[in-house]
């Protein structure tokens, strides 16, 4: 069987955007745990090699793996780098509202296709979210026509990406993949555009499927997927319901550091697991920094013990998120 044959059964979750939950009464074992933990890095691996490496039936395995897939423990997605799909700028925004508009104003700010992640906070901002645009001239006009559109909003703060330091969307897996800090030397083509469209709709599709739905053949369609893959243009991985884990604590923090040391604190944060994204930004905050913990006291801690031992870091702001309101992880081709 192809390494770019689906593993066991066609994953039927499709969902492409993901929300913090309330704790569900589902019971992982350990079985569960290590199937997903190898999801989290590669979900097109075979059976044959799962059983291999987790010395489990494939029976068994391929039960564990659709209960996950029912329960919506998991989904399996295309993880695709935006600068792969010609997305230059990066922003993240902060958005104040008028009294009782929180959710009304975060909800249509996630029907925006340049916005991919919109949460509610607490603390400075109301609301936050992070926009992907192709050029950085098109900025302007999104933040003052699109964004100005929006009733109720009093105030939006725009914080442009200089470098993204960390992305994890693993909890269970700790290492990171590397960053593309530059488009891919060769471009994508309207077939690589096409496929990865069609992964989209159904990530764990094979060759053979793809190949009459694309108008190829399917040694055409193995090579670009392997390409796609191997460059790291997209990761197909299991995405995982943080509640489930017992994660039900998130938070944004805006960290500013002494000015030669804002790359050493980039890195030193991002060298912690409960840290999933780090951001270097314009704006008030030097860093933006994303967090989840199984609780108020585990965060408690973070921020009281850990961020005091960060040489070169200044001042922190946390911001705990109440409520994810969209989580999306493809972006518009």
């Amino acid at each position: 069987m192809s390494k770019c044959e689906v593993i066991f059964a066609r994953a039927l979750n499709r969902i492409p955007t993901r929300t913090m939950t309330h704790p569900t009464k589902t019971q992982l074992d350990k079985t569960d745990i290590m199937l997903i933990r190898e999801l989290e890095v590669n979900a097109r691996q075979t059976i044959v090699d799962l059983s291999k490496k987790l010395r489990i039936s494939r029976p068994t395995l391929k039960a564990k793996f659709q209960r996950l897939l029912d329960k919506r423990i998991i989904k399996i997605l295309p993880i695709v780098d935006p600068l792969a799909l010609g997305y230059k700028t990066q922003v993240n925004l902060g958005l104040n509202t008028q009294p009782g508009q929180i959710d009304a104003v975060a909800n249509t700010l996630a029907s925006y296709k340049q916005i991919n992640h919109v949460t509610i906070h607490t603390g400075r901002y109301d609301a936050m979210a992070w926009a992907v645009l192709e050029n950085p001239e098109d900025l302007p006009g999104f933040v003052m026509n699109d964004l100005a559109g929006i009733p109720r909003i009093i105030r939006v703060e725009t914080m442009v990406n200089l470098k993204i330091v960390k992305i994890s969307y693993s909890y269970l897996y700790d290492k990171v993949p590397d960053l593309r800090s530059r488009p891919p030397r060769k471009p994508l083509d309207e077939l690589d555009v096409k496929l990865i469209d069609a992964l989209k709709g159904d990530a764990l599709q094979t060759q053979t499927e793809l190949a009459p739905r694309l108008g190829t053949s399917p040694s055409t369609i193995k090579r670009k997927l392997q390409r796609l893959l191997d460059k790291n243009i997209i990761r197909i991985v299991a995405l995982t319901d943080p509640a489930v884990l017992g994660y039900n604590t998130r938070a944004t923090i805006g960290i500013n550091a002494q000015p030669h040391k804002v790359d050493a604190v980039a890195q030193k944060l991002a060298s912690f697991q409960n840290v999933h994204h780090v951001v270097i930004n314009t704006g008030n905050f030097d860093l933006i920094v994303s967090v989840d913990f199984k609780g108020s006291e585990e965060l408690s801690r973070f921020v009281r013990e850990d961020l005091g031992n960060v040489q070169g870091l200044v001042s922190h702001e946390t911001m705990v998120c109440l409520k994810t309101i969209r989580d999306a992880f493809t972006f518009t081709t």
